[in-house]
C-alpha cells in the first residue's frame, strides 16, 4: 500500500511542541532512521518552493475503523498485544543526538511566549503549569516517543502491526504520553473495550531497567495539556500564516474538534472563545 500525504506540505512550519519553524522532512528521516517501520521514503518538490512527501511500501491498512476507510480487526488480542510490543521497542532506542527534547521548563517558556503573542486567556496557560509541575513529581520515565501515536499512523493486517507511520513528531520525551494517547485514541474511535484491553495490556509489559511500567497519565491532564497545545497552535497559524486556505483549514479543523477534551470536561467552543478580546 502507498501512503501520501496528499497535502503540500510547507518547508518550514510550527512545531506541535516548540512553535518554532522546523523542517518536517528533517524530523521525519531522523525518525524513520531511529525506528525502521516504514520501508521507502521519497521527496517531491514542487514548482511552488513547497515539498510534498510520499512513503511508500507502507504495509496492511490503517487502524482506523472500516467506516473511515480501516480494515476488518480479526484477533483485537493479538493485535493489542503487538502495538504494545512497538511502543515498547520505540523507548527502548538509544537517544539520538539531534532528537528534540520533550522539556517541560522549555515547553512552558515557550508557551507563554505564544501566548502572549496571540492573547490566550491566562487560565489556560495557568492550568498547564500546575500539570508539568505534577508530572516532574512524578518523574516519569524518558525515552523515544512517537508524538502522534494515533489510530491513523498505526497499520494493521487485522492480526498485528505491520508498520508504523508519520514520524514528523518523534522527540526524546515521555513514552507514558504515547501510550496514555494510544488509550484514549481507542476510547474515542473503537470504544471503552478496545481501549481497556490496550490499557491491560500495556501494564503486563515491564520497562526498559525492568521496573513495573507506571500507570498512564491522568487522561484529564493529557486532554488540557493538548488542548491548550492546539490553541496555541491554530491562534499562532491564524496570526502569522499567508496561506488563507491553510488558515481557513486549521481554523476550521480546531473548531469542529469537540472530542478532545472529553476527559478534561473542556470547554468544546471556538478558537475566539479562549483567547482575549
Amino acid at each position: 500500500m502507498i501512503i501520501a500525504y496528499n497535502k503540500i506540505i510547507p518547508i518550514g512550519r510550527y512545531s506541535w511542541y516548540t512553535y518554532e519553524t522546523v523542517d518536517l522532512f528533517e524530523r521525519i528521516k531522523l525518525g524513520v532512521k531511529l525506528f525502521e517501520s516504514v520501508n521507502k521514503i521519497k521527496y517531491i518538490n514542487s514548482n511552488r518552493k513547497k515539498q510534498s512527501i510520499l512513503m511508500g511500501n507502507a504495509k496492511g491498512t490503517t487502524l482506523l475503523p472500516p467506516h473511515d476507510g480501516g480494515a476488518v480487526i480479526y484477533d483485537t488480542d493479538t493485535l493489542v498485544a503487538s502495538i504494545v510490543r512497538k511502543l515498547n521497542i520505540l523507548q527502548s532506542v538509544p537517544k539520538h543526538k539531534d532528537l528534540e527534547v520533550f522539556d517541560l521548563n522549555t515547553i512552558l517558556k515557550l508557551w507563554k511566549k505564544a501566548g502572549d503573542e496571540v492573547k490566550i486567556k491566562k487560565k489556560y496557560i495557568d492550568i498547564v503549569e500546575e500539570i508539568f509541575e505534577e508530572w516532574k513529581k512524578r518523574c516519569y520515565p524518558r525515552g523515544v516517543m512517537h508524538g502522534d501515536m494515533g489510530v491513523q499512523n498505526i497499520m494493521h493486517d487485522g492480526y498485528e502491526v505491520t508498520d508504523i507511520i508519520d514520524f514528523e513528531e518523534v522527540l526524546w520525551g515521555y513514552p507514558i504520553l504515547d501510550a496514555t494517547e494510544m488509550y484514549l485514541e481507542f476510547h474515542y474511535v473503537w470504544g471503552r473495550e478496545l481501549a481497556d484491553k490496550f490499557l491491560e495490556e500495556y501494564t503486563k509489559v515491564p520497562s526498559v531497567d525492568g521496573s513495573r511500567i507506571p500507570l498512564l497519565i491522568p487522561f484529564d491532564e493529557v486532554e488540557i495539556m493538548q488542548r491548550t497545545r492546539n490553541i496555541l497552535l491554530t491562534a499562532m497559524v491564524r496570526k502569522n500564516c499567508k496561506d488563507k486556505e491553510e488558515v481557513n483549514n486549521v481554523v476550521n479543523s480546531f473548531n469542529v474538534d469537540v472530542g478532545s477534551a472529553d476527559f478534561a470536561n473542556f470547554e468544546n467552543k471556538e478558537l475566539d472563545y479562549y483567547l482575549e478580546n
